[in-house]
């Protein structure tokens, strides 16, 4: 499995596939952890195999250039429960200063060990289980929020703005004037709101027939409203990356359901061979995910 996932790793580069720089940081965190514990298995060969998951390369791609103006160093940097990987490398190679924080303790305590373990950058805390919907921090005292893929899954499933936009009021809250918000989220032509039989996080309020939330699948009118909708913040930049063909990735998160690691070894070149920029357009017959850097102006009225 190690050398399948190296060759897809060799033929993603060539294609040019986003985000191969964290593909490497994650490997070499795997591979820094399993040396500290003297053995190989377990969640640290899963990361060494398959660092990011599907769509995480744009995604990381995205919010690392919209901190790229960022100076190293000082500038402090609150994420709301993004995958691990991507706040760690603000702290060990942008040289910020992180606030991780994530309601599930299960991942917060994994997070912990991890730190320990890889001797992650001084600049990272993991400040533990935290609600995004009250943060416990001060107004101003953020120079950025980072959350990728992760607002889709807070709670509020109805078509009403619920938690995703709380949380983004209270980032914008957190974040200075001038400061930045950066979101990562997927997106379909219409509104959806997906329901599954487990309640993945032990966070989600149970729906129809029993089912949890999982997540929302956001369109224009959506992303207007229920995020953009929240005063205080100015759109800066927005992308799009959707899947090719239609409907290739049902198919394929189906299949990672079914099969786990052993279809997901392939991300990369999955998402090389699947997944394309599609600039600012929203899809209109596919899905894809969007990323979103929003400026912080807290002088009143809402994103233009």
């Amino acid at each position: 499995m190690l050398a399948r996932s190296f060759r897809m790793r060799r033929r993603a580069r060539r294609a040019g596939l986003p985000g191969m720089a964290f593909d490497s940081y994650g490997r070499t965190l795997a591979l820094r952890e399993m040396a500290r514990r003297r053995r190989v298995g377990g969640a640290a060969f899963h990361a060494l195999v398959n660092p990011l998951s599907c769509v995480r390369y744009m995604e990381f791609d995205f919010a690392a250039r919209a901190l790229a103006d960022l100076p190293n160093g000082p500038a402090r940097v609150l994420d709301v429960s993004s995958p691990r990987l991507f706040p760690f490398w603000a702290a060990e190679k942008r040289g910020l200063r992180v606030t991780m924080i994530n309601p599930d303790p299960k991942d917060i305590a994994r997070t912990r060990s991890v730190v320990a373990l890889v001797r992650a950058h001084a600049g990272l805390e993991v400040a533990g289980e935290v609600d995004a919907t009250r943060l416990p921090f001060e107004d101003d005292c953020f120079d950025v929020a980072t959350s990728i893929s992760v607002i889709e899954h807070v709670g509020g499933d109805g078509d009403a703005p619920g938690g995703d936009s709380t949380v983004v009021d209270e980032l914008v809250r957190v974040v200075r004037p001038g400061g930045r918000i950066v979101l990562t989220f997927p997106v379909k032509p219409t509104f959806e709101n997906e329901y599954r039989a487990v309640d993945y996080y032990g966070t989600q309020e149970s729906g129809p027939a029993g089912r949890h939330f999982f997540q929302r699948f956001y369109d224009e009118k959506a992303i207007a409203g229920r995020l953009l909708g929240c005063p205080g913040i100015r759109e800066e930049r927005r992308r799009y990356y959707v899947e090719d063909p239609p409907g290739w990735f049902a198919e394929y998160e189906q299949e990672w359901i079914r099969t786990g690691l052993a279809h997901t070894v392939q991300d990369p070149w999955f998402m090389a061979q699947h997944f394309h920029d599609a600039g600012t357009s929203h899809p209109t017959d596919r899905t894809g995910v969007c990323g979103l850097a929003l400026s912080v102006d807290k002088r009143g009225g809402r994103a233009t």
